[in-house]
């Protein structure tokens, strides 16, 4: 699937940044997985439920695990050194839990699927593109405003430390 590791950087909190940004590039082609698939089912045809379990497995355990955190970090410093700007982002912790929530329905959707149990073709696919959608999304919004606003906040630091 060509996922790859961060290259490793300077200090800390840029290579924090450069970690969560070659995450996102993964977790968009994790995205573009589920996306094939889901193409797969709504045309009535037998989607690779390996892959989808596969993607759902990562997201259960990899963003709470190891993406978040490091984003969470490098916005605790930034709300305490730039608290408009943090403001600015709104909750990261709030957008991360519903990421979580939506991951939920769509784990028991597919469950569901796979049980041949009775739900609507149209109620996957909504539940599953709302989660495809709203990740996107949210990455998009981290890479336009989250990441950038250390290194803008803090110009005058050579480095783009963000220090206590």
């Amino acid at each position: 699937m060509g996922l790859q590791a961060p290259s490793l950087g300077g200090n800390d909190d840029i290579r924090r940044r450069g970690f969560a940004r070659q995450e996102h590039r993964n977790i968009e082609k994790l995205l573009r997985v589920l996306e094939r698939e889901l193409s797969v089912f709504d045309r009535g045809d037998r989607p690779n439920y390996e892959a989808v379990l596969g993607v759902i497995d990562y997201f259960k355990d990899y963003p709470n695990s190891c993406h978040h955190p490091k984003e969470d970090i490098i916005f605790e410093k930034l709300k305490s050194r730039d608290p408009v700007a943090a403001a600015n982002i709104g909750d990261l912790r709030a957008e991360h839990e519903g990421e979580a929530r939506r991951l939920r329905r769509v784990a028991q959707a597919v469950e569901r699927v796979l049980g041949d149990q009775d739900l609507l073709r149209e109620s996957v696919d909504k539940i599953i593109r709302d989660f495809i959608d709203r990740e996107r999304q949210h990455m998009e919004m981290e890479e336009r405003i989250f990441f950038p606003a250390p290194r803008s906040t803090y110009c005058g630091q050579k480095t783009g430390q963000i220090s206590p």
